[in-house]
């Protein structure tokens, strides 16, 4: 499993603000707020002694909501389900990840011609 879909598969079941309102780089034009948009933002890759491959990835969830506070609430609900978490990601055949935790907080420019709110959550998580 990539570990895209791992977090894909977390926040559908450990979040209830967006559902299953979680897109790939770019939302759709018909897409009905709120939702949030994955983006790998990198993913260097760490070696052990043993040769062992970690790779350290950057993730942001960019966070779409018609209102401020709702911005805010589903971004508590990330950092909810994700900050500190280790173990396997995503279910069955999921991706194990060692740690991970929240880098960074952006708010995003408020969009007049949709009348959306964003922020963006940047999370870096070591997994195999």
């Amino acid at each position: 499993m990539l570990i895209e879909q791992a977090i894909k598969n977390r926040l559908i079941s450990d979040t209830t603000l967006v559902g299953s309102n979680i897109h790939y780089d770019k939302a759709t034009q018909a897409v009905v707020a709120p939702y949030i948009v994955l983006q790998k933002i990198s993913e260097p890759t760490e070696y052990g002694y043993s040769g062992t491959a970690l790779v350290d990835s950057r993730i942001q969830f960019s966070i779409f909501a018609s209102t401020w506070t709702s911005c805010k609430a589903i971004a508590a609900e990330i950092n909810t389900a994700f900050s500190g978490y280790a173990g396997t990601m995503g279910g069955v055949g999921g991706v194990y990840v060692s740690r991970c935790f929240r880098d960074d907080e952006t708010d995003l420019p408020f969009d007049e011609a949709t009348k959306l709110y964003g922020l963006a959550l940047d999370f870096k998580l070591l997994h195999a």
